[in-house]
């Protein structure tokens, strides 16, 4: 099971995200929506791949410590489209009331910053137990709490083996993304406990959809170097044209990033 440090890491990176937004909410009502627009998809792109450069030194960690014979370093892959202009919309519907509800305007905003920095997190994670010649996937956990859907996805105690952006992380929810290491006991145990018609159903549907019964052959370290290094020194050119200090998150991961892929090309 994943251990606590990241759930730590990945609720401090989602209360600063939220923190950078304060200053957001005493603005005139008027003018929120269309600072949400303009704001949100860089705090979510700041804050996601912060949150994905802590699961990927979470998944070293771990590979480390279960003993894992051979080399692999987990990758962060570009993120696909997190959604920023959607939730800034959707945020936005009730400063538009004729009362403004900057309460629930709020609450939309933060549940929806901590689901997406949670959602970069588990892709790194499952792109890596996907990649790793040592994983036969990855699997899906939980914490003490968590809603009857995450619970029956998790209890079925499937091997999922493709890295997917269908994770059905939502609002609030911590589940993780494990790997299932070759020859070692599976890290999620069934979960018998019985669902409503409807959660059972969604709970089916998504598994049916991301479960595969064979892992597709993994690409080695260089190949996934050679695929990714384009985007990523790219990125880092447009984050410099944009101004930001070379001590920036931005740009202080895309260089580490780009800094791990050379040494894989290197090997």
């Amino acid at each position: 099971m994943m251990t606590a440090p990241i759930v730590d890491a990945l609720e401090v990176l989602a209360a600063q995200a939220a923190a950078e937004m304060v200053p957001l909410w005493e603005l005139p009502a008027s003018t929120i929506p269309a600072a949400l627009m303009d704001a949100l998809p860089d705090v979510v792109d700041k804050w996601a791949l912060a949150g994905a450069a802590v699961a990927a030194d979470w998944y070293d960690d771990e590979r480390e410590r279960a003993e894992i014979a051979g080399r692999f370093s987990a990758i962060v892959d570009e993120l696909p489209d997190l959604g920023a202009h959607s939730l800034a919309g959707w945020a936005a519907e009730p400063v538009r009331l004729d009362v403004p509800d900057l309460t629930a305007a709020r609450y939309r905003v933060e549940g929806g910053l901590q689901k997406r920095i949670v959602n970069a997190a588990n892709l790194t994670i499952t792109g890596s137990a996907t990649a790793d010649p040592a994983a036969r996937g990855w699997m899906r956990t939980t914490r003490p709490g968590a809603c009857d859907f995450c619970l029956m996805v998790a209890g079925r105690g499937g091997v999922f083996t493709r890295a997917t952006a269908t994770f059905a992380c939502h609002e609030n929810c911590y589940c993780r993304a494990v790997p299932a290491w070759g020859g070692r006991e599976l890290p999620v145990k069934p979960y018998r406990r019985s669902l409503r018609r409807g959660d059972q159903a969604r709970a089916d549907r998504w598994i049916a959809e991301n479960l595969e019964g064979k892992k597709q052959p993994a690409e080695s370290q260089a190949d996934i170097a050679r695929r990714l290094l384009p985007g990523l020194e790219q990125s880092l050119k447009d984050l410099r044209a944009k101004g930001l200090a070379e001590d920036s998150p931005q740009i202080e991961y895309h260089v580490a990033q780009i800094a791990k892929l050379r040494r894989q090309l290197n090997r």
